[in-house]
Parts: C-alpha cells; structure tokens; sequence
C-alpha cells in the first residue's frame, strides 16, 4: 500500500464565514481531481487551533460514502451536494457512473452483461470435418 500524504495549507481569513466559505470553495474544487481525497476539511482559529470549524459534515453513511453536505446543515446525512439549496451531485461508483452513461464497454464485458447470459442456449460445436483442397494443381 503506498503512504498517504496531507497538504497542510494555512491561509490567513479576518472573518469566520469567509474563512468557512473559502474552505468549502477550494475542498469542492479539489474534489474534481480523482487522485485528491477531500476529507475533515475544518477551520480554526489561528491561535486557537485545537478548536475546529468543520466545513463537511462527512459523516460516514451506511455505503461508506460520506455525507457531502455543510456541517451544519438540516435534516438527515446525504451523499448528494446541494447548491443554492438544489441538489446538484451526487457520489456514486465510478463503474455506475460510465454504465448511466453509457460510455463504451469492451467486447467481454457487453458479451457478460448480455441478457443471453441468463438464457439457456442449446450451442453445438460442428463435427463435420473441413473439405480437402488440393493446392498442388
């Protein structure tokens, strides 16, 4: 297993909610890069950096996703992420993601997923033999 790493970024904010708003900005951002893991983004502080502001709720849900909504939010845990109070993403797996989308599979994997696979077929292979060709002439 390789190591993981934390990037450690401090950024000097006068006011809380900006401070929060900026957070929430730049972990959404980041989240769009696949390598990038965003997880207990948090605010504090500077000389009091033992107490956190959470930006994510994150907490863990019954998938193992985590819920992408703000700290503070209202009502229960949801992996979908809303924007000016509509929901606008949501975590799935990737392999769902390319299926609803309908991206290209390869030949195997489309041949797996056919509905024949369920089906009993009655396949044969051929035991007549090929003809003989005489190339001599």
């Amino acid at each position: 297993m390789s190591q993981r790493h934390v990037i450690h970024l401090p950024v000097n904010v006068p006011e809380l909610a900006d401070a929060l708003r900026f957070a929430y900005t730049l972990t959404r951002s980041l989240a769009l890069i696949p390598a990038i893991e965003v997880a207990s983004a948090n605010v504090s502080a500077e000389d009091a950096q033992h107490v956190r502001h959470w930006v994510f709720c994150d907490r863990f849900l019954p998938d193992r996703r985590r819920c992408t909504r703000r700290a503070d939010h209202d009502g229960p845990c949801d992996p979908v992420g809303p924007r000016h109070g509509q929901e606008v993403a949501v975590v799935i797996d990737i392999d769902e993601y390319r299926r609803l989308r309908g991206e290209q599979v390869g030949l195997m994997d489309y041949l797996r997923s056919g509905p024949l696979l369920d089906t009993d077929l009655d396949i044969e292979r051929a035991t007549d033999h090929p003809r003989e060709v005489d190339l001599a002439g």
